[in-house]
């Protein structure tokens, strides 16, 4: 493509941007998804903001097990904020799904970044339940999964949290 041609291009993607909310609505919340899972995993960085080696191999694979941390902490938060709405809606209170579309997994005053960090192997016993049931129902017993074990503060927190949604 030509340098003029590549202006036109340009050109028509900005007149298209500019006419067309419907498409920069789109853009903007995509565009802030990923910025907002960017800072999150620059957040759970371990060992500051600086990747300490000029080796393109180290740095892609530091880059790579954050992004690792930071996708597992989601997940694990989305499960319990899963675990707890299914519990909600179990004990009989009300739980509107256009209330949780506003809570993030992006949570990060729950979690013990140089805390202390178990790594359990064993597979948890049963399936994780990821499925979002609002209707009554019993909610199986079953450990949570964390990087550890639950402390009594973990559990204060996890009922205030339970508290707080009601």
């Amino acid at each position: 493509m030509s340098v003029s041609g590549w202006a036109r291009h340009q050109d028509y993607h900005a007149a298209r941007f500019l006419s067309e909310p419907e498409l920069r609505q789109q853009i903007t919340a995509i565009t802030n998804r990923v910025e907002t899972f960017h800072g999150f995993a620059a957040w759970l960085m371990f060992g500051g903001k600086l990747i300490g080696h000029n080796d393109p191999v180290h740095e892609e694979r530091v880059v790579k097990f954050n992004e690792l941390v930071a996708n597992c902490t989601i997940y694990s938060t989305a499960l319990h904020i899963t675990d707890d709405a299914n519990a909600l809606a179990a004990q009989g209170h009300p739980v509107d799904p256009d209330d949780l579309a506003t809570i993030t997994p992006y949570i990060t005053r729950t979690i013990r970044r140089f805390g202390d960090w178990v790594l359990n192997l064993t597979p948890p016993e049963g399936e994780p339940i990821t499925r979002l049931d609002l209707g009554p129902r019993a909610v199986p017993d079953r450990p949570c999964l964390t990087f550890g074990p639950a402390t009594a503060a973990d559990q204060r927190l996890r009922a205030l949290n339970l508290d707080l949604m009601r």
